[in-house]
């Protein structure tokens, strides 16, 4: 017994054992899941489900088939199911809504089913279709011929050809259609791998959700139907999943048969264009040849009616008519051959562009933008149409295609004025003579019948060709404007990356072995020996343009030593204000640039030579030649040599910038002390970079090259840091004279840019950027060019405008001192010799302000517009910097083309299983429509949005300064306003500059609206409190300036305060009282106090003066004097009259008071100031005594 007791229970532990690993071993497992799989029913959820009333709920997670869910939807929907709750069986995420969404899952699971066989299906045939391409492309190709019988005529060959050209079409929209097939799966090959994660992970959330057990006092029938759906959805994703790897399975096995494809499809469009190309040939010649017959016929028709001109002079303008058809059908048929002809280009040209763009996305795609990327990028750089060409070829083909409607207009109209054939030939013998002999009758009659039916022939011929070449020329407008198109868009994207890639490969040393070769080949090579015999036939081929080089050279060789002889007159001129002129400063210019141009005109003359000389010496040997590399080299020496023999010469002792221009005399021998040893160090430096860029040898380049590029940018920036010194003699004199201008407070900023812009291309060179480096140079050095060609026409406009103030100051002069003599006793007029202008008095900081501002602008726009035209094609370069992201967080992220993306409705199995729950937090979601919705990215900030604020501050900045002076200048001044009206739109116009910038700057960085509410809110919280009175003080001061009861130059008392008004500011306004002192006054003063304005809208003002007079004296007299007083005085105004009044009797006197009115409130003081002297004289003279007070003690 003890022994059964002790056996019973291992006999049923080792039974459990067994039995659990039969059921383990027996439930399916999953592929991809490392979960145990969940049962379908829930422990004790199914028992007794028929007898609880859930009707075909009870048996659906037995089998969940699309079948039953529609039953159990039709059942929840029926009257059947009244005894569920209507929360439960309609509400949300209740029953039938569940039962919907599992219902849609099955859907998509049988959709997904689908799409698995059908990927087996294609990568099971994968193998019998690439054999069959294989035995296809296997086969010769055969000839494109064509075949045009004997007598066709040119209407069906044009219909021959109009049928090769549609399977021209054809054949290039399959080579396209395959070329998208094969990048859409590229791309669908780097989305595969994040749907799989991102489906396996929803599996797992599924699986998850499917362990957790009933919830306490959920209804069966929403425990069924949120399990059925979950099973729905699992199933949907599992075979999600699957197809999915299928579809990838299937790129991986039809790779080889879109290959096959699309060299088959390569081979058909190639037949095509040759078939094509043949078509158009045979086109071209049957017009060519009708066109002949025709103008044989004509010819024949022509010199047959000669003899009968006489007899029928209608006959010579008939034939001569046909004549000139005959022409214009040669013409037409010409062009239309060329626009065939060119249209046939721009298809090929365009076809070539869009393939390497292609290739290059697709190669920066694979491997991005490494150094070995950078030769193709620069090399598809050079290889793409020059864009200024293309649109003028663009603008060219308008003109042709107005002109192509207009003959189509006219040879129409021609056509539709002719009459019946046989009404004009009856027209035209009526005017034959009645004696003509039948015979000539007979035979005029058949000359103008068959010139009138070739006129008619032609007239039919010609409206045709002119219809086929307006079309023709319609398409080749079109196409030349995608051409224009594709290669801007090529050029940009090469543009925005070429610049960020290593022209030298991995960024290498530069190597003394390369260094000495590549020298050694430009200064030493055996090929030198050619050059002297290659010249000299240069010379014997084109004689006349060296005749005519040699001729500009000596002439400007000889007028050197007549430049520095007018340059001494000048000077000479200059020093005398009788001699001076403008005219001078213009010779002394001109005189300048002459003794600037021989040397750099040489240079560039040798220079061509031996361009020329090289192209033919490397024709023959098939190579770039040492010759054509150095004359290309004297270009770029001969520009920049230009430039400092200009400033050389400017800078002359007795030259124009110490003559004419005022310049400091110590600063200007700074910069020709440093030129002087800049010049002979850079120049050689400059030549052999420019020779090394010529030679197809890239070690050459990348090694001496580099090298010399490295030391020139070194010595420039020595002579920079030398030159440009704040405190050196050129520098410190201009900052003394600017010094409250910003240019003055940051002047150690700017020195040291300058100083390192050399330094910077250098460090780039040195880095392997060497391309880089050289584009970025060539701007800076035109860009300096620009700057310094602006810098002298500043100075010559104001040398003009110092010429024109001093001109006026010596009229005034004369004519002050004209007037003077007049009132002295006559004397003998003094000699021109008399007027004497002092130099100082002439300054030119304290000339006519509005004209320098002019000028300030047109200098300032025309540099702006210049500077942008130099840096406009290396602005895309900047997109890059939205690679840079600074915020949210910092990190350099992949530059990728926006790209939009359809999401197939199946790609919905991928959501979340209780997207729609709340606390359910999900990387994906689904739309309405049931498509993936991707979660919004958030605003970040990159470089490129910080450069661009940057920019817009800085432009604002400048505007706010700038514009309204401007405004007032171009605008205000012309129109009828006051000071302060001008003033308060000036100011206006600031606020809406800095209102603007402001918004156009935040939005530059992502910062819309919605970001500052928050900022918006506290602001508003905050005004209620500290800031009430700053806002209050703002909004005062709009509306001083809109409702202007106060403006600039009115005279106002606000409290004890009197004065002009000089400034109104944002928050406050400068009032300057009578003792120059200037007071600062909130805005809210002048909107809530009492304010006297003296000159709001009448500036006249009447002065009291009170006058007391000894009684016993004689009143009537009095009043007299005092209205005689009154009426001498010059601004004492005479509408309205002075009055006098007689107040009364005083204590100690008789109290009189005179009332007066003066034109302005700047007379007052002095006009009271009169009164008093004049009243105080002519009492005295008429002995009547002014009172004043007595005390009897």
């Amino acid at each position: 017994m003890t022994g059964r007791r002790l056996l019973s229970p291992f006999l049923a532990f080792v039974f459990a054992i067994l039995l659990a690993a039969v059921c383990a071993s027996a439930q399916p497992q999953q592929q991809d899941q490392q979960t145990q799989p969940v049962p379908a029913t829930p422990p004790a959820a199914s028992n007794n489900n028929a007898a609880n009333g859930l009707g075909p709920l009870a048996n659906l997670l037995d089998a969940i088939t699309t079948e039953n869910l529609t039953a159990a939807i039709a059942w929840i929907e029926s009257p059947e199911a009244a005894h569920i709750p209507e929360s439960v069986r309609t509400g949300e995420r209740g029953v039938l809504q569940l039962l919907q969404q599992a219902l849609d899952q099955r859907t998509r699971a049988n959709a997904s089913e689908a799409g698995i066989r059908e990927h087996d299906a294609a990568i099971a045939e994968a193998p019998a279709r690439v054999a069959a391409l294989d035995a296809e492309l296997a086969q010769p190709i055969s000839p494109a011929e064509i075949n045009i019988p004997e007598n066709a005529t040119v209407a069906q060959i044009e219909q021959s050809l109009a049928q090769a050209r549609a399977a021209l079409d054809a054949a290039r929209a399959e080579v396209e259609r395959l070329a998208l097939v094969r990048s859409t799966r590229e791309q669908r090959r780097a989305e595969i791998p994040v749907q799989i994660t991102a489906a396996r992970s929803n599996l797992e959330e599924i699986n998850r959700e499917l362990e957790l057990p009933r919830a306490d006092g959920e209804h069966p029938a929403i425990t069924i139907a949120r399990r059925a759906m979950l099973l729905t959805q699992r199933e949907a994703l599992q075979n999600r999943i699957t197809e999915i790897e299928r579809e990838l399975q299937r790129y991986d096995t039809r790779r080889e048969v879109l290959s096959k494809q699309r060299e088959l499809a390569n081979r058909t469009l190639s037949r095509q264009e040759e078939l094509v190309q043949k078509w158009q040939a045979a086109v071209g010649d049957a017009r060519t040849a009708e066109a002949e017959r025709s103008a044989r016929e004509a010819e024949r028709l022509e010199r047959e009616a000669a003899q009968f001109i006489q007899s029928l002079p209608a006959l010579k303008r008939l034939t001569e008519e046909v004549t000139k058809l005959t022409t214009r059908q040669n013409d037409i048929s010409e062009n239309l051959r060329k626009a065939e002809q060119r249209a046939q280009f721009v298809t090929e040209k365009m076809q070539r562009i869009r393939d390497e763009y292609d290739s290059i996305v697709d190669r920066i795609a694979r491997v991005g933008l490494t150094d070995y990327v950078s030769a193709s990028l620069r090399s598809s750089l050079r290889g793409l149409p020059d864009l200024a060409t293309l649109r003028r070829q663009a603008f060219v083909k308008r003109g042709d295609l107005s002109r192509s409607e207009l003959d189509v207009i006219e040879f129409s109209e021609r056509r539709n004025a002719l009459r019946d054939t046989r009404v004009t030939i009856s027209e035209l013998l009526e005017t034959l003579p009645p004696d003509m002999p039948e015979w000539q009758r007979d035979r005029v009659e058949q000359i103008v019948r068959e010139s009138v039916e070739l006129r008619r022939d032609l007239l039919d011929d010609l409206q045709d060709l002119a219809t086929d070449y307006r079309d023709r020329i319609g398409e080749l407008s079109e196409q030349e404007r995608n051409l224009l198109l594709l290669a801007d868009d090529y050029r940009s994207f090469i543009e925005e990356r070429v610049l960020w890639v290593r022209s030298v490969p991995g960024g290498r040393f530069i190597h003394p072995v390369e260094v000495y070769q590549g020298l050694r080949w430009l200064f030493t090579t055996p090929e030198w020996r050619q050059v002297p015999h290659a010249l000299l036939a240069e010379i014997i081929d084109r004689p006349v343009l060296v005749l005519l080089g040699v001729i500009v050279a000596g002439g400007l060789i000889l007028s050197a030593r007549r430049a520095r002889s007018a340059l001494n007159d000048s000077a000479a001129k200059v020093a005398n204000w009788r001699t001076d002129s403008f005219r001078t400063t213009l010779i002394a210019t001109l005189a300048t640039f002459v003794l600037t141009l021989p040397y750099p005109v040489i240079l560039i003359f040798l220079g061509r030579l031996l361009t020329e000389a090289g192209i033919d010496l490397g024709r023959a040997q098939e190579e770039i030649h040492v010759a054509e590399a150095a004359g290309s080299a004297l270009m770029p020496v001969a520009a920049i040599l230009l430039v400092v023999l200009v400033i050389w010469n400017i800078a002359r002792p007795k030259g124009l910038a110490e003559v004419h221009f005022r310049w400091q005399r110590n600063g200007l021998n700074l910069v020709r002390r440093h030129l002087a040893w800049l010049t002979p160090s850079i120049l050689p430096l400059v030549f052999i970079v420019a020779a090394m860029r010529r030679q197809n040898v890239d070690a050459y380049l990348e090694s001496p090259g580099r090298l010399a590029f490295i030391l020139a940018m070194v010595l420039l920036s020595v002579f920079v840091f030398r030159v440009f010194h704040p405190h050196g003699a050129l520098m410190s004199e201009f900052f003394r004279r600017h010094d409250r201008d910003w240019i003055a407070r940051s002047r150690w900023a700017i020195f040291g840019v300058i100083v390192a812009m050399p330094l910077f291309s250098a460090t780039l060179a040195l880095l392997g950027f060497f391309y880089t480096a050289l584009r970025l140079e060539e701007r800076i050095q035109v860009s300096a060019w620009i700057i310094i060609g602006f810098i002298i026409l500043n100075a010559l406009l104001l040398r003009w405008l110092f010429l024109a103030r001093r001109r006026l100051a010596i009229e005034k002069a004369t004519r002050t001192r004209e007037a003077a003599s007049a009132e002295q006793k006559p004397q003998t007029e003094a000699n021109e010799a008399g007027i004497t202008v002092e130099e100082a008095q002439v300054d030119i900081p304290a000339l006519d302000e509005q004209t320098r501002r002019l000028f300030r602008a047109i200098v300032l726009i025309g540099a702006l517009l210049s500077l942008y035209t130099v840096w406009a094609d290396a602005l895309p370069a900047l997109r890059m910097l939205q690679m840079v992201q600074v915020y949210p967080s910092f990190q350099i992220t992949e530059y990728q083309q926006p790209v939009q993306r359809t999401v197939s409705p199946i790609d919905v199995a991928m959501s979340p299983p209780l997207a729609a729950q709340p606390g359910v937090m999900t990387g994906v979601g689904t739309a309405p429509s049931g498509e993936l919705v991707a979660p919004a990215e958030p605003n970040v900030v990159t470089l490129a949005h910080l450069g661009l604020a940057i920019i817009v501050v800085i432009v604002v900045t400048l505007a706010a300064r700038n514009v309204p002076g401007l405004l007032e200048f171009a605008l205000l001044s012309r129109l009828p306003l006051d000071n302060g009206s001008k003033y308060a739109i000036t100011t206006i116009v600031r606020y809406i500059i800095v209102i603007v910038g402001t918004v156009l700057a935040f939005g530059a960085i992502n910062i819309g609206w919605s970001q500052v509410q928050w900022l918006a809110a506290a602001l508003t919280f905050g005004l209620a409190f500290g800031l009430q009175e700053i806002f209050a003080n703002f909004v005062s001061g709009l509306i001083i300036l809109i409702e202007r009861p106060i403006r600039v130059g009115d005279v106002v008392t606000i409290g004890d305060i009197s004065g002009k008004v000089t400034r109104i500011q944002m928050r406050s306004t400068t009032v300057t009282d009578w003792e120059r002192k200037e007071l600062i006054i909130p805005n809210k003063s002048f909107i809530t106090d009492r304010v006297v304005n003296w000159t709001l809208s009448d500036q006249v003002t009447r002065i009291s003066v009170n006058v007391g007079i000894a009684y016993g004296s004689d009143t009537v007299l009095a009043e007299q004097l005092l209205y005689r007083a009154a009426g001498e005085q010059e601004n004492v105004m005479k509408d309205p009259a002075p009055r006098v009044v007689f107040l009364g009797f005083g204590d100690n006197s008789l109290n009189f008071v005179v009332h007066c009115f003066v034109p302005a409130l700047e007379f007052r003081l002095k006009t009271i100031h009169d009164m008093h002297m004049a009243i105080d004289k002519i009492f005295r003279e008429a002995k009547i005594s002014i009172a004043f007070p007595q005390r009897d003690v």
